[in-house]
């Protein structure tokens, strides 16, 4: 496993909205439940944790980027913690599988090694 410098997972994510802006927040957090901002409002007030990412849309219709990429995007960024532990893991077993002699997954592990370098930002 690799000494990671980013902030641990678990990452999870909700939907702010303020004065008008749509933004998706990506947060870890250490216990405590969102608070609901002012009553019939969709905004959120603090919760505890640290924050990761915000991530900016336009609404259902726009034509940049829609709600729905925002929240893929979003989905995808709050599991890289756990996708790049399971790809460690992943380049482990395929070491061994080289190390017995399968020559075959040499590229994969090519493939790998450059993915979690680029996620350490190393590339």
């Amino acid at each position: 496993m690799s000494d990671a410098k980013w902030t641990p997972g678990p990452w999870s994510l909700t939907e702010q909205r303020c004065e008008g802006e749509r933004t998706i927040l990506i947060r870890r957090h250490w216990g405590g439940e969102f608070e609901p901002g002012a009553e019939g409002s969709d905004t959120y007030g603090s919760c505890l944790g640290a924050h990761i990412a915000d991530i900016k849309h336009q609404g259902d219709d726009a034509p940049v980027v829609t709600r729905a990429q925002a929240l893929a995007n979003a989905h995808l960024i709050a599991a890289a913690p756990e996708l790049f532990a399971e790809l460690e893991e992943a380049r482990e077993v395929i070491q061994a599988l080289i190390d017995e002699g399968y020559a075959g997954f040499v590229g994969q592990r090519g493939r790998i090694d450059r993915a979690l370098s680029k996620a350490r930002g190393e590339q």
